[in-house]
């Protein structure tokens, strides 16, 4: 799994400190054993069992990888090297390099919230409508350069806005002073679920004896 930053530890402790999914997981993969506090746990974190109503594994891993892909699109604006993204565009008078972030993040958000979606679960949901929440207290700024908020909660971009946008306006939009960073804690939130709902698809694969596969634990392994 590629962690990026400093939010790896917040992944970890995350999930090492979720003892009740923790729980709920190490019970098998058949909904009848468990109990209905723990399917409601499940349930909230978007993971469901039993035969057709388990999820594949590719959608908890497309959440996984748009989640990294978000926190890759805000390390570029509050990372070590955002002061020289911005700093050479105003010497050089040249947006484009900006503009191509920009667009990844529109990207990666809306490739995300999609996900997300797919995935479900009340806890996810919540996540998402508050990252949703985070990135419309800056709108007004978004807006001058060209990005709006969909009712769906994705972000829709006008390209031509964008393209003649200066470099005062995507600073304002998107270089410090902004809620970036809790916008990539809370995918890390929405990730752990994902990882925990693959864990989940992948020990279906229990034997009769309530022992899982070790070939399935191995594959599981080497996916995160």
């Amino acid at each position: 799994m590629r962690v990026v930053a400093n939010y790896s530890t917040s992944l970890f402790d995350y999930i090492n400190s979720d003892k009740n999914l923790k729980e709920v997981l190490s019970q098998g993969a058949d909904e009848s054993l468990l109990s209905e506090g723990a399917k409601k746990t499940l349930r909230e974190k978007g993971i469901s069992l039993n035969g057709s109503t388990t999820k594949d594994a590719s959608v908890y891993e497309t959440v996984q990888e748009t989640a990294e892909s978000v926190r890759d699109s805000v390390i570029a604006f509050t990372g070590s090297d955002a002061e020289s993204l911005f700093t050479t565009a105003e010497s050089s008078g040249s947006t484009a390099k900006i503009v191509t972030e920009v667009k990844s993040f529109v990207e990666n958000y809306n490739a995300f919230a999609s996900a997300v979606k797919e995935m479900g679960g009340s806890e996810n949901t919540t996540y998402l409508e508050q990252m949703n929440e985070l990135l419309s207290k800056d709108s007004d700024a978004y807006e001058k350069i060209g990005i709006t908020f969909a009712e769906d909660g994705t972000l829709t971009l006008d390209e031509k806005v964008l393209d003649g946008a200066s470099v005062q306006d995507l600073k304002t939009a998107f270089y410090k002073d902004n809620d970036l960073e809790e916008i990539a804690q809370k995918s890390i939130r929405v990730q752990a679920n994902a990882i925990s709902g693959k864990y989940a698809a992948t020990v279906s694969n229990y034997t009769d004896s309530g022992t899982y596969s070790n070939s399935a634990l191995s594959s599981f392994l080497k996916s995160i």
